[in-house]
């Protein structure tokens, strides 16, 4: 009552669509497990495997990227399927934290 029905009635707020639509969207782009197999497949073919400095620096900047390069290089030379998998599956979430902090520094820094 207090709040005029904020939450319930989607005129005052968008987060019903938001929660409802964020279900489709997960279900829409595929599962957390398919989406890191196919960027490692697409690293594999698209010769990732001895330029890992370079692709990491493209989405990271060089200076992030250094942290991550003997890990991805040790992902993409993995003698194994199944070690290639559990090591991507280890490192690709360092990389998608590295990648959020830059994207927030340069918010910061576009907004200060």
């Amino acid at each position: 009552m207090i709040l005029g029905g904020n939450g319930i009635e989607e005129r005052f707020c968008a987060l019903p669509r938001l929660w409802r639509d964020a279900a489709i969207l997960e279900s829409w782009e595929g599962p957390y497990t398919l989406l890191l197999m196919q960027a490692l497949e697409d690293m594999a073919r698209f010769g990732v495997g001895g330029r890992e400095t370079e692709f990491l620096a493209a989405g990271l900047g060089r200076e992030a990227a250094e942290a991550h390069v003997d890990a991805l290089a040790a992902v993409l030379a993995a003698p194994t399927e199944e070690e290639n998998i559990l090591r991507w599956a280890e490192l690709a979430p360092r990389i998608y934290r590295s990648f959020e902090d830059r994207a927030l520094a340069q918010l910061i820094g576009a907004g200060g």
